[in-house]
């Protein structure tokens, strides 16, 4: 199972690059047509980590690893429309159930100070995705209001006030950028249509995030944190779960082949550059493209046009 082999790779990579320093970046790539999959650390000279041994991590998704190394978050689901939120310590092995029920549960992802949790927890009976901020220490969770959305795909603000999200129209299906207090309050969409996956800038005054460029074909685009300025990111057509280092932006983007690449540009614009070995399979690390075709299975069928 293809997404079983990723999220087992994802867990031994992450506890790899827990530490790493705002310029590096976890990655992995397969090499084409082998079964070896190795970890990088992009932003690093002769970054490679090495291969992945192998670790079962049977019915477990995507995770995310602390700030500050030692644990990491998963969602598991040990058998049909049962979800778990997990908090594994990567030392002692010894794990802590966060939340657990019949809810779909989507994407954990550790705030910058490691003290709170966020996920998204899809409600069955409303269709509707709604953010969950958790305090694994045990600290109580809150549900944010995030409207008759589907709140996917959180990232954490630096000072980790704030959130962004893609918020998906239920009705058109349509995709917009919008931030949220990680306190509670009322979500800000930001007018930004046909636009996913943002990631903010070390600073917290802009969002790259992914959009439709020439074509159709999907750009990345830069804006203020409050929506306004948006511009197409020079060199940034094609691409897709970008991640933000402290000057330079890193993303996916497919070939011609149909191998998915890791490429690194300048945050002010310019050629990309492939930053993962040629001729593999690459995936950054928290594999946000894993979390946004999934609202597509979770509510009504979108209207025909």
């Amino acid at each position: 199972m293809k997404r079983a082999t990723v999220s087992t790779v994802l867990f031994l990579l992450l506890s790899l690059v827990a530490y790493a320093d705002p310029e590096q970046v976890g990655a992995l790539y397969r090499a084409a047509g082998e079964e070896l999959v190795q970890a990088v650390l992009i932003g690093v000279p002769g970054g490679d980590v090495g291969p992945i041994p192998s670790l079962s991590t049977d019915n477990m998704g995507v995770p995310d690893a602390a700030p500050q190394g030692g644990r990491i978050a998963f969602v598991r689901i040990p058998e049909e429309e049962h979800y778990q939120l997990v908090v594994r310590d990567l030392g002692s092995g010894q794990e802590k159930l966060l939340l657990e029920g019949n809810s779909p549960l989507l994407s954990p992802i550790w705030s910058p100070d490691g003290k709170k949790l966020v996920c998204s927890r899809y409600n069955r009976e409303t269709k509707i995705l709604r953010l969950v901020v958790l305090e694994p220490d045990g600290g109580t969770h809150q549900e944010l209001d995030c409207g008759p959305n589907l709140a996917l795909a959180p990232a954490w603000s630096p000072d980790g006030q704030r959130l962004a999200l893609t918020s998906v129209s239920i009705e058109t299906r349509l995709p917009q950028l919008a931030v949220v207090s990680s306190a509670g309050g009322d979500l800000r969409v930001l007018g930004k249509e046909f636009a996913a996956e943002p990631s903010w800038s070390p600073d917290g005054q802009q969002l790259v995030y992914v959009g439709p460029g020439p074509n159709d074909a999907p750009a990345l685009y830069l804006c203020g944190a409050d929506g306004s300025g948006a511009r197409l990111l020079p060199g940034g057509e094609g691409g897709a779960s970008p991640r933000w280092l402290a000057s330079s932006i890193v993303f996916n983007r497919p070939t011609e082949g149909g191998v998915m690449e890791i490429r690194s540009i300048p945050a002010s614009g310019g050629e990309s550059s492939r930053v993962s070995p040629e001729g593999a399979t690459a995936i950054l690390s928290d594999a946000q493209a894993f979390f946004l075709p999934f609202y597509m299975n979770l509510g009504e069928s979108p209207p025909e046009s």
